[in-house]
């Protein structure tokens, strides 16, 4: 216990970009945000584990490896995330998912290689989870190693699981807005959540996404949470919706390194759903033969599509202009909201006549 202490870092070492009030405003702001979804989410659903990725070499050491935008952990980082792991192994109450999930930024693949051999795991990327693509963090869209060299070399001691298409297909384009963020990683998360019910899920992320599901979503105790989480913080949700702990570093100290060797998984990975390209774009195995729909809707402009649906053009019209400019910014990023309000309208069938252009 006395060396998991040694390797916690301090309640304030934060990235101070993530600990701005203006990005992770208080929980009033959303409140709008924690509504029946959340309480959907909850119904007979998953235990919940959110945890920051461990410490920047960037911060600490004033070495980034060339890579402004994507930093390595240090070595204290790397070792605080394995005590993080073997921390989890006691503090689940249920299975385990069948895999971690983690953001594609370097810090939080090695941060997830640590933690999920641990627990015997793979790791899934998930780009939702991607650190908030904001003007204040960067000036331009980030610039992260490329996927095949970031995996090889984060991921030493477990596999990447490609079995499973994520719930966002590629990192948030620059610039997002700050309420665009605290969606997109809102809805990242209960998605996976949906997606194991009756497991426990671990999600490694930032300090501005470990905050915002924090705050929004329990379905209760997560209300009025700090706005500042140190290396490997973890927040701890129940199966019934209840946060057992937010924004926590005293269960580093209670980590059993008497446990010994990590447990061999003994689930088989499943055959390959799909790879990632350039970018950390989601590439499906079948996408050459087939064309998802939604995707060729987003891929146009969102004034052309309302000016080819007029039943759409319709409904846009009656939002408010704030609700219009949300669909706006959603469009142009793929935002999972946006995505999946398209799917239902799709399936009510708003988009089966035929398009304007094409009306005899």
């Amino acid at each position: 216990a006395a060396a998991a202490a040694a390797a916690a870092p301090p309640a304030t070492e934060v990235e101070d970009a993530e600990a701005d009030p203006a990005v992770d405003p208080p929980a009033q702001a959303h409140a709008g945000l924690q509504t029946a979804a959340t309480a959907e989410v909850w119904a007979g659903s998953a235990e919940v584990f959110i945890i920051r990725h461990g410490e920047r070499a960037d911060k600490a050491k004033n070495r980034d490896d060339g890579w402004t935008d994507d930093p390595p952990l240090t070595k204290e980082g790397r070792q605080t995330a394995k005590i993080a792991g073997v921390a989890l192994r006691s503090l689940a109450c249920l299975p385990w998912a069948p895999a971690v999930y983690t953001s594609p930024y370097y810090r939080c693949l090695q941060t997830a290689n640590e933690l999920a051999a641990e627990l015997g795991l793979p790791v899934r990327v998930e780009p939702g989870l991607s650190e908030l693509c904001i003007r204040r963090v960067f000036d331009q869209q980030p610039c992260l190693r490329g996927p095949d060299e970031a995996l090889a070399s984060a991921l030493q001691r477990v596999e990447v699981d490609t079995s499973v298409a994520p719930t966002l297909s590629a990192p948030p384009q620059w610039p997002e807005e700050a309420r665009h963020a605290n969606q997109r990683v809102l809805q990242t998360a209960r998605a996976l959540i949906a997606r194991h019910p009756g497991q426990a899920v671990c999600l490694i992320c930032h300090s501005h996404s470990l905050v915002e599901i924090t705050r929004h979503l329990p379905k209760t105790g997560g209300g009025a949470i700090g706005s500042q989480a140190g290396y490997c913080a973890m927040s701890h949700i129940a199966m019934n919706g209840q946060l057992l702990c937010g924004l926590d570093l005293s269960y580093l100290k209670h980590a059993d390194l008497s446990m010994g060797a990590a447990p061999d998984s003994a689930l088989a990975l499943e055959t390959s759903a799909g790879n990632w390209m350039h970018g950390w774009q989601w590439q499906g195995l079948d996408s050459a033969h087939t064309v998802d729909p939604i995707d060729t809707l987003l891929d146009m402009e969102l004034d052309e599509v309302l000016t080819l649906y007029s039943s759409f053009m319709r409904l846009f019209s009656r939002g408010t202009s704030d609700k219009q400019q949300e669909w706006r910014v959603g469009w142009a990023s793929h935002c999972p909201t946006v995505r999946q309000k398209l799917q239902q309208a799709r399936a009510s069938g708003l988009f089966d006549v035929a398009p304007a252009s094409q009306a005899p």
